[in-house]
């Protein structure tokens, strides 16, 4: 019998908006272990029962489907005939779409605003909440929700209500953005890690260069560029620091769900042995790496990774030169696992 991780495969249908590289290896995955069952009767069985599992993820296509047709009616100047229209399909197929997500996030929406509404539970007044329990706009009701979801006390709900108040915050979210509109950022803690990353109006000038190479480096997220303060006289003031992350393998999931990146693993990897590969021939520059706490988090979004060097070393390395050698050994020494279209960098002299 085909095993859960082959189902996990299948659970998720491909759609337009995977890449090449996401459906591959699901595909790979999946036939790679039907080929590893060396008993020819026990793989032919195997394989029924896969080809069997790939059609009942039909229905998980549909269901995909017709929240999509839902979800387009809701975009600004849209109606039910104008996405029937534009999908070719019938005004019927559209009303019933419609009819049965709507009922759910409404549904859902409902449970959120009557627990934020509770005496003690949100900052925000009950009576500026009701409007959305008895709305008909699906937004509307969103929008509300995101309002109290944003100024309530963790501690007085419970599990249940507390995840309750997630699903529908993070149903809220997303229903903004399939409508074409900005839902309130997210904390950054709670960002998933392809939503992270330093903000490029504070990424320091002697940084530039570093930035603009990390930024074609594939499968991982830069998530900090920081340079000493000239000012401070602590011993690890001469210390600069970036970080990043390892993307998960497939868009929009987390690393817990869908695993590392296949390219960000191999980047990190090669990151690190380049590093220690100039640590051991004299300069001061280490690895390291960090996490918060997963269970405060998002058990595989916590990890994160860092180049460190120190400008104070008795043999020194500046960012920019990093950048530069890691380039020169990567391309030019045609050591890097795959081809990159690197920025155009001037001579690193700081």
């Amino acid at each position: 019998m085909t095993d859960q991780r082959d189902r996990d495969v299948l659970d998720v249908a491909p759609t337009d908006g995977v890449d090449d590289y996401t459906q591959g290896l699901r595909t790979e995955r999946a036939l790679a272990r039907l080929a590893a069952i060396t008993d020819p009767i026990a793989r032919v069985r195997s394989a029924d029962d896969l080809a069997e599992q790939a059609r009942s993820v039909q229905g998980a296509i549909g269901r995909v489907r017709r929240q999509a047709i839902y979800e387009a009616t809701l975009r600004p100047g849209h109606t039910g005939e104008s996405v029937a229209a534009e999908l070719g399909v019938s005004a019927k197929a559209v009303s019933a779409a419609v009819s049965e997500s709507r009922a759910q996030d409404r549904q859902l929406f409902r449970s959120a605003l009557e627990i934020l509404m509770r005496p003690g539970v949100c900052e925000v007044p009950a009576d500026q909440l009701a409007p959305g329990l008895r709305a008909r706009d699906v937004l509307m009701q969103a929008r509300v929700v995101l309002r109290g979801r944003n100024s309530y006390d963790i501690s007085a709900v419970s599990d249940d209500e507390f995840a309750v108040l997630e699903e529908a915050e993070d149903r809220a979210r997303y229903i903004h953005r399939s409508a074409g509109m900005e839902p309130p950022p997210l904390e950054t803690w709670r960002r998933l890690l392809a939503e992270k990353g330093p903000d490029e109006d504070r990424v320091p000038d002697a940084m530039r260069r570093a930035a603009a190479v990390f930024a074609v480096l594939p499968g991982i997220v830069p998530l900090y560029f920081d340079m000493p303060d000239v000012q401070d006289s602590h011993p690890r003031s001469g210390w600069w620091r970036i970080g990043w992350g390892v993307l998960p393998a497939e868009e929009g999931a987390r690393v817990f769900d869908a695993g590392p990146h296949r390219d960000g693993w191999a980047t990190t990897e090669y990151l690190v042995w380049f590093v220690r590969d100039l640590a051991r021939g004299g300069y001061g520059i280490w690895n390291d790496l960090s996490s918060p706490p997963p269970f405060l988090n998002e058990p595989g979004e916590c990890l994160s990774f860092s180049i460190e060097g120190d400008l104070n070393a008795e043999k020194a390395i500046t960012p920019n030169e990093f950048v530069r050698d890691l380039r020169h050994m990567w391309a030019d020494q045609n050591t890097g696992f795959m081809e990159l279209d690197w920025p155009e960098l001037p001579d690193a002299d700081d």
